[in-house]
Formats: C-alpha cells, sequence, structure tokens
C-alpha cells in the first residue's frame, strides 16, 4: 500500500505508522483519530519514495497519486479544477525523523485561471483568488521547476495572475493547467527533495539516516489569506529556548503558512492573536493542551485559521535548546498529568551532563564593544566570531580555524552548510519560529532573529548603532538579543536545572546498587521479570512468565519481594509495571549481563532488514488494494503466510546466533514458532492480533530486548 488516508492509516504500532507516513503524517492520522479539526487529506509513504529512488516515477506511483486524490475528491465533496466546487492541496514532505524546513513544500496545488475565477465568485473577492492564484505560480515555479531564486524575485512586484503567468513562461517556466498533473508533479519534488544536497548536509549534521526516505502528504488546503478573519501560525506548548510552559509563537492575518516559517517576513507574536481572537487562542490552547499531554513533550504545532475556524496543519516533538529539554524533562517529571518519571527524565538529558547549558551572571565584562543592532532572542547563548554575509564563505573561514558569525537577511534550507559552520546566527527579518530560530535552538547556535532596523550592505551590518564591517569581530547574544562589535566574553554559571538532573542520576544509581546489594536479587528469575516488564511496560503475571521464559509460580513469588522492596506496583485489573527503583534495578541487572559481550558482534543490521519485510508483510495482511483486507480470500491469505513462513525461517537462523551471544533471548525462538503454526492453522489474530501472543506481539517484544541490550536510542533508530 503506497498511500494512506488520514483517518485511514496502517494498522500497527506508531513506529510503523511514522516509518510509513513520516512524522508529519503520523501526527496528521493521530489528530485525525483523535477528532481534531484538522483538513482531509492522504500520505504516499516512504515506500514509496524509496520506490521512485529504485525505479523512477512509474505507472503504480502514479497510479496511487490518482487513487488518492479521487479518494479525497469524494471525501471533500470538491474536484481539482472544478468549475463549481474547486479543491486546492498542498503536497508537503514529511520524513521519520524532523528535518524542519529542508525539504519542499508547494502549496495552492491546483490552481488555474478556471479556479482563480471559481474562488473569486464563491468567496466575493477577486483579490483573494488572484493572490492565491499567484502564490500558487510562484510557489510551483521555485520548487517544482527549479526556476533560480534571482528570477522569482524579480516578479515579486507582478501581482496580476496572467500577468506572472506570461512572464514565467518567457522565462520558460510553464505551470500545467491540469490539477492532477500538478499534484503528480509536487510528489516528485518532494521526493527529489530528499535527495537535495541541502538535506543530506542537514542529515549529516543530524546524523540522520540517508536511506529512510520522505513521504509526501496531500491535504485539502485551507486558507489564511482568504479574509480578515483568517491568518495562520506555529505554536510550541512551552517557550523553546527556556522551556519555561505556556504556547509561544510567531502569527501571521491574512498570511498562509510559507510566510510564517520561511522568515521572508516579519510575525506576530502568539499573544497578539489571544488579543485580537481569543475564541480561537482558546481553542488552540485547548488543543495545545491535549496534544502534549498526549504526546509527553513539548509539541510544535502548525495550525490555519479559515474565516474564524481553528485547523490543525502539523504536530511533531519541538526542537528546543539544550536549556529547555532541562527545564521541560524537569517540570513534566514533577507534574503527575505527565507520564513521565524522573528516570525518563534523566534519560532525556543524560546527553547534556557531559557539556551542561550555562547562563549569565551579573554584569557582562569584556572589551569594549557597541551594540550595533537589537532582535528577536531566539536561541540562548553567547558567540564571538568573525562578521560574514555568505554561507559558502562561512565554511571557507570555519574550515580555516575561524569562528564565524553568519549574518543574513533570512535563512533558507539553501544556507544549512553555512549555518553548520557558523558559531552564532543573526538575521534581520524572521520570527521565533522562523528557519534560522528553529535550527539553531535544535543544533544549540546562539541566535537572534527579527532584526527590522537594520540592513546590509556592501560594506556589513548597518544598524542603529552603526555599522559591523564584514570581517569585523562581532558577538551575537542569543538570550538579550544583541549583536555588537568586539569580542564579550561574560561571566556565566552552569544553568541550575543541571545539578536537579545530576541529583535525580545519584538517587537513581544510589536506588540500583541498594538492589543489587539485597542476596535476594541475585536469583535467576528477577532479571527475566524486570526485563519482561521493562519490554511491556504493564503486564499481568501471565504475559510476564511467557515474556520472560520463565515459570508463572517463580513469577509470582519474585513479584511479591520485589514490591516489598518498591521495585514493583501493582495496578488496577492486575497489572504490574516497574517504580523508579525498579527501571533503575534492570538498567542495572542488564549492564552486568552485558559486560564483557562484543554487542558490535550482533547481526542487528540483518535484523533491521528482515524488521523492515515483516513490517511490509503485516501490511499487506491488514490491507488490500487500498483497503482493510475481509480476509475473503484465501489465495491472497495464504500467500502473505507463506511469505510470513519465509521470513520466520530467517528469523530462527539469525537468533541461533543472537541467543549463542545473549542468552536470555532464546525463548523468542520457540514463541514465534508456535505463533506462525497458529496463523497456519487459521487463528484469525495469530498474525497481528494485540495482545495475544500473536507473531506480532512477540517479534516487538524480541526488537525492543534488542534496542535495549545495545543501549539504542529507540527515537533516533531508523527502523522504529
Amino acid at each position: 500500500m503506497l498511500f494512506h488516508s488520514f483517518d485511514s492509516p496502517p494498522r500497527g504500532d506508531h513506529g510503523l505508522r511514522r516509518r510509513l507516513l513520516g512524522g508529519k503524517g503520523a501526527g496528521l492520522a493521530s489528530m485525525t483519530a483523535a477528532g481534531l479539526p484538522v483538513p482531509p487529506g492522504f500520505t504516499l509513504t516512504t515506500d514509496a519514495c524509496q520506490r521512485y529512488r529504485s525505479s523512477g516515477w512509474d505507472e503504480t506511483l502514479d497510479a496511487a497519486v490518482r487513487d488518492g486524490i479521487a479518494q479525497l475528491e469524494e471525501r471533500t465533496g470538491k474536484r481539482l479544477g472544478d468549475r463549481s466546487t474547486p479543491l486546492l492541496v498542498s503536497v508537503r514532505s514529511g520524513s521519520e525523523v524532523s528535518m524542519p524546513g529542508m525539504m519542499d513544500t508547494v502549496l495552492d496545488v491546483g490552481m488555474n485561471a478556471t479556479v482563480e475565477a471559481a474562488l473569486a465568485e464563491a468567496t466575493g473577492d477577486a483579490s483573494f483568488a488572484a493572490d492565491t492564484r499567484c502564490r500558487a505560480l510562484r510557489s510551483f515555479a521555485d520548487i517544482v521547476l527549479s526556476a533560480p531564486a534571482d528570477a522569482i524575485r524579480s516578479l515579486e512586484h507582478v501581482t496580476a495572475p496572467d500577468d506572472l503567468a506570461a512572464e514565467l513562461a518567457e522565462l520558460g517556466l510553464t505551470v500545467p493547467d491540469d490539477g492532477v498533473e500538478q499534484v503528480v508533479a509536487a510528489v516528485r519534488s518532494v521526493f527529489e527533495s530528499w535527495f537535495s544536497p541541502r538535506a543530506r548536509h542537514y542529515r549529516e549534521v543530524e546524523g540522520i539516516d540517508h536511506s529512510l526516505g520522505t513521504s509526501a502528504t496531500v491535504q485539502a488546503m485551507v486558507f489564511g489569506n482568504l479574509d480578515h478573519r483568517s491568518g495562520t501560525g506555529v505554536a510550541f506548548t512551552r517557550d523553546p529556548a527556556t522551556g519555561a510552559p505556556g504556547l509561544m509563537g510567531d502569527f501571521l492575518p491574512r498570511a498562509q503558512g510559507e510566510d510564517v516559517v520561511a522568515g521572508a517576513s516579519t510575525t506576530l507574536r502568539l499573544g497578539e492573536m489571544a488579543t485580537a481572537w481569543p475564541d480561537q487562542f482558546a481553542d488552540l490552547e485547548r488543543i495545545a493542551e491535549v496534544l502534549e499531554h498526549a504526546m509527553a513533550d513539548m509539541v510544535d504545532i502548525e495550525f490555519t485559521i479559515e474565516a474564524g475556524v481553528l485547523w490543525m496543519l502539523q504536530v511533531r516533538r519541538g526542537k528546543r535548546s539544550p536549556l529547555a529539554t532541562l527545564r521541560c524533562a524537569i517540570d513534566m517529571a514533577e507534574d503527575e498529568a505527565f507520564p513521565v518519571d524522573r528516570a525518563e527524565a534523566v534519560a532525556r538529558c543524560r546527553s547534556l551532563l557531559d557539556d551542561p547549558p550555562s547562563v549569565a551572571v551579573g554584569d557582562r565584562p569584556g572589551e569594549a564593544h557597541t551594540v550595533i543592532a537589537t532582535g528577536l532572542p531566539a536561541s540562548p547563548g553567547v558567540a564571538t566570531g568573525v562578521l560574514c554575509t555568505d554561507p559558502d564563505e562561512a565554511v571557507e573561514l570555519e574550515a580555516d580555524g575561524q569562528s564565524v558569525i553568519l549574518v543574513r537577511r533570512e535563512t533558507s534550507p539553501a544556507d544549512v552548510h553555512g549555518m553548520a559552520a557558523a558559531a552564532g546566527l543573526f538575521t534581520l527579518l524572521g520570527g521565533l519560529v522562523s528557519h534560522a530560530a528553529v535550527v539553531a535552538r535544535d543544533w544549540g547556535l546562539p541566535a537572534v532573529v527579527g532584526a527590522t532596523e537594520a540592513h546590509l550592505t556592501g560594506e556589513g551590518l548597518v544598524g542603529p548603532g552603526g555599522l559591523a564591517p564584514l570581517g569585523a569581530t562581532v558577538t551575537v547574544d542569543g538570550s538579550a538579543g544583541t549583536i555588537a562589535l568586539g569580542a564579550e566574553r561574560p561571566a556565566r554559571r552552569e544553568a541550575s536545572e543541571v545539578e536537579t538532573i545530576r541529583q535525580w542520576a545519584r538517587s537513581l544509581s544510589d536506588r540500583e546498587t541498594s538492589v543489587a546489594s539485597d542476596p535476594a536479587a541475585d536469583d535467576d528469575v528477577t532479571f527475566p521479570v524486570l526485563r519482561a516488564l521493562r519490554i511491556k511496560g504493564m503486564a499481568d503475571e501471565a504475559s510476564i512468565a511467557t515474556t520472560s521464559g520463565t515459570d508463572p509460580s517463580e513469577v509470582a513469588a519474585v513479584l511479591a519481594r520485589l514490591t516489598r522492596e518498591g521495585v514493583v506496583h501493582v495496578e488496577k485489573r492486575g497489572l504490574w509495571r516497574l517504580t523508579d527503583e525498579g527501571l533503575a534495578a534492570h538498567a542495572l541487572r542488564l549492564a552486568e549481563a552485558v559486560t564483557g559481550i562484543d554487542l558490535d558482534s550482533l547481526p542487528y543490521d540483518e535484523f533491521l532488514v528482515l524488521n523492515d519485510s515483516f513490517k511490509q508483510l503485516c501490511t499487506d495482511w491488514q490491507m488490500r488494494d487500498g483497503v482493510p483486507n475481509d480476509h475473503d480470500d484465501d489465495a491472497y491469505d495464504a500467500g502473505v503466510v507463506a511469505e510470513l513462513a519465509v521470513l520466520d525461517r530467517h528469523v530462527q537462523r539469525l537468533l541461533s546466533q543472537i541467543s549463542a551471544v545473549l542468552p536470555w533471548l532464546t525463548h523468542y525462538g520457540p514463541r514465534l514458532a508456535a505463533s506462525l503454526v497458529r496463523v497456519s492453522n487459521g487463528d484469525p489474530k495469530a498474525f497481528t492480533g494485540v495482545l495475544c501472543e500473536s507473531y506480532h506481539d512477540v517479534w516487538m517484544e524480541l526488537h525492543e530486548d534488542l534496542i535495549l541490550t545495545q543501549g539504542i536510542d529507540r527515537a533516533a533508530e531508523g527502523s522504529t
């Protein structure tokens, strides 16, 4: 299945959905399932991108796009190019791992002169229709037709759509009238953007697997540029620079989404939306709270308001500064409303303890300097370097060992190589959720954006405080929102949140030692029970016995003892879970178990190949020809089962190698074999059923066990 509608995502866990649909597609499916206001649409999967990579655009991909469009037209009651009920769509990228701004987005796809006239008639606003068509022409020419940037800029003054189309045609840039043809071309462009130099460079900086691919989401347009009750924005549920709670972001009335995130416009602070449109802001606050608690993390939301109605366009884990990472983890661990404990908070922040964030204290002594310009404090910290306005030159200077402050009118994905080489960023335009701000926070770069009173000349940066020449030493203060001449070395101290996480880590370590020193903890059953609960989260005694491969009577005795020690706790319905002490005890016992074992020798990459094949088989079992499989075709089902049997032979061979190194995984082979027998005998739940010892259940436990054993970060692992 190469595409899924938002209201009919692939069956399976969130990891499978995220791998197939990308973060954007999975988020839209989740919000749709939760009943939140999401414009309908469908997502071409990452498998479609991989097919395009290996075989080019073929009839199968073309048919998938056309089938998806047909279903969307049926859902909306609108049609691409229709004179009476026209449909316009956006086409957006979305990989499994967030890559903000690195890949392509095409808006207002399906627009032509006929649709412009229809929109003008339907809304009574010819200027809105003309604006939307001009946006469509520029977006398609820029992204899909790869028009030179200077050519697009040279046509910014053209506001009549027919004139703009004629000017583009003279440049050899013809936008097709056919809406379906536009969508197909836009999807191809999104897939191509995965392989672009800027996206590849970003993945190299972030350590993202090049083989993941991107999805392409096709979604019915809602128009933030429609009227005086329309607008668009981006909101974080907490301040991504500091972690302080409360909605923070940018907003623009009578605009479309790219106007906000591209950084080329001067945006309004989100608080101004609360004043202008209190009802819509209250709706946004309510939805933000729902999403933050559902994801148990700070989230980043894209939204549009069309004629007073709020629509959700994206949700994802919010990129944030190291300081905000600490603050968010601590606050959520202390808030009972979040399923985050201190052990989880420590795990989220442990990587920051080697190079902890700091904050300025007292006066700011340094060399004499002059503040040149002030903007919005987008990413905290102070950085000093030579002023540079060219990304290519920034790379060269950094290679020569110089610290660089990159100053731009605004940044775009094409600048990512220069941003990676810089010690700090400064932009004249853009708000707190602009491309420069988001990337800077994610990379821990001090940054200031939206310095609208400054401008660039051939000599350098000119602001209210004077001229900072090219090549001059300047200091960017991402907390104060300034850029100044000279080198500044303010007094700094470690952020107080760092010591909180250290204390929690020490406390957890003490508990680990306490559990380990108990002679009763050395029996042969404790570790399997701890491991089973760590894998399953919560489970009854029978499931713990099955997952741990131990006798049920022994499990009951161990659970009784671990309860007295505070290591486990029983919830309602007889479900057991680990406490913070239990998580620490498991971590300690696992560390002891793998001591002296060469984990690099495990054939884990080979397992991941099989894992991808198994996920595809699950999809084939559950879906057929774009609709749920009703299992009325015995020949089709038998073919899928036969493929599962072949896969089982490969995984059994692999498990024999793995179990020789990790003996506590020995029981997975027999469990998978028993599930396969049930599948072959026609048990309807034995293939992909949930909580019934299905093949899928056992496989997921095996994968989680391998991840825990190797200390892999599941969020970053390419196969989740």
